[in-house]
């Protein structure tokens, strides 16, 4: 949340103009949301395809329930 909030309070000058700026912030965490590298990955993602459809500005972190031995995702956002 404080680099989204610090992002988007934040202009950048660009040859003179102020522009503002908004980030889009998936995230994930191991071992607790995923069990592998591969389901870490895709749940990031999906996390982040999440917050980028709702227009920017937005953390979103992703939570995924899956078998250690499973390399497939079952993503939810929360």
């Amino acid at each position: 949340e404080r680099i989204k909030n610090r992002v988007s309070s934040s202009p950048v000058n660009i040859d003179g103009q102020l522009i503002t700026t908004t980030v889009s912030i998936g995230i994930a965490t191991y071992p607790d949301q995923a069990k592998n590298l591969k389901t870490l990955i895709n749940a990031v993602e999906s996390a982040l395809r999440q917050a980028a459809k709702l227009g920017g500005n937005h953390l979103i972190t992703a939570s995924v329930a899956n078998d250690p031995s499973d390399t497939s995702t079952n993503s939810s956002i929360h």
